[in-house]
C-alpha cells in the first residue's frame, strides 16, 4: 500500500487563509462593538437632556401683552415631569433684543429637577421683543418667544343711552376689534331686562363675544341707587371708553 503524504507547500496558503479569515472576523466584531456602544452612549446622553419653559420653546411662539404691561416673567427648568429630569447640570444663556434682563446667565443643576425664574422688565406699549434662551450639556437646545404689548388706541368702545328715565341701554361696538368683553353692571345697582333679545339668562356680570365691525346693545332698568358711573365694560383688561358709534 502506498503512502500519501502531504505537502508542506500545501498546508502554508491553508493557515494563511485561516489566520486572514480570524483577522476579518475579529475585526468586524469589535467594529460592530465599538459603534453599537456609541450609538447606545449618544440615545443614553440626549434621552436624558431636557431643557424647557412655561412660555419660550423651539416654535418661538408670539405672545400680545395688555397695554400698560411693563414686564413679563417666565421659567426655564431641566425637567419635563418630576420623573424626567438632566442627568448633568445644564448651562443656560438668556438675551433680549431689547428691555432689561433679571440675569443673562443661570446654571441647573443636573439629577433632580431644577428651575430658575428670570424677569424682562421695561417694556412699553406697541414694542416687541423676542427673548432667546440657550441650554448648553454638551447638548444644545435654543427656545425662543416673542412678547408683543398692546396699544390702547383698539377700536371698541361702549355708548351708554340714558334718554329713558326707566332704563339705559348699553352698546358695545367695534370696527376693527374681535374678542371677548365683560360687562359689570351689579355694582351700578342695575337689574337686567331678562326680556331683552340675548339677556334672557343674565343675572349678574358676565362676558361676551363679539367680533369686527359690529355692536351688541343691552337693556338695564335703572334704580333709586343706580350709579352709571359703575357701569364698566372691559376688553382684554383694559377698560373701554365712552363713544358714540359711527
Amino acid at each position: 500500500m502506498k503512502k500519501v503524504f502531504k505537502s508542506k507547500l500545501f498546508l502554508i496558503p491553508l493557515i494563511v487563509l485561516g489566520t486572514i479569515c480570524l483577522s476579518v472576523v475579529t475585526i468586524g466584531i469589535s467594529y460592530a462593538l465599538f459603534t453599537r456602544t456609541n450609538i447606545f452612549t449618544g440615545m443614553v446622553n440626549s434621552d436624558n437632556f431636557y431643557f424647557e419653559s412655561n412660555y419660550l420653546s423651539e416654535e418661538n411662539p408670539t405672545y400680545e401683552l395688555n397695554a400698560g404691561t411693563t414686564s413679563i416673567t417666565f421659567d426655564v427648568r431641566n425637567y419635563e415631569d418630576i420623573l424626567r429630569f438632566s442627568s448633568t447640570d445644564i448651562k443656560v444663556s438668556i438675551s433680549s433684543d431689547q428691555g432689561t434682563l433679571s440675569k443673562t446667565e443661570t446654571n441647573l443643576t443636573g439629577n433632580s429637577v431644577s428651575s430658575d425664574v428670570i424677569t424682562l422688565s421695561g417694556l412699553s406699549d406697541g414694542e416687541s421683543y423676542t427673548v432667546t434662551v440657550v441650554g448648553d450639556a454638551g447638548f444644545k437646545k435654543t427656545l425662543k418667544a416673542t412678547f408683543k404689548v398692546r396699544t390702547n388706541d383698539v377700536e371698541i368702545y361702549k355708548h351708554t343711552d340714558t334718554s329713558n328715565p326707566a332704563y339705559v341701554l348699553l352698546t358695545v361696538w367695534t370696527k376693527a376689534e374681535s374678542g371677548t368683553f365683560s360687562v359689570e353692571y351689579e355694582d351700578a345697582l342695575l337689574v337686567a331686562d331678562n326680556t331683552w333679545m340675548g339677556m334672557e339668562s343674565i343675572t349678574n356680570d358676565f362676558v361676551q363675544s363679539i367680533s369686527e365691525n359690529s355692536s351688541i346693545t343691552y337693556r338695564f332698568f335703572i334704580t333709586g341707587s343706580t350709579d352709571l358711573s359703575k357701569l364698566k365694560v372691559y376688553f382684554e383688561g383694559n377698560e373701554v371708553t365712552e363713544k358714540t358709534p359711527s
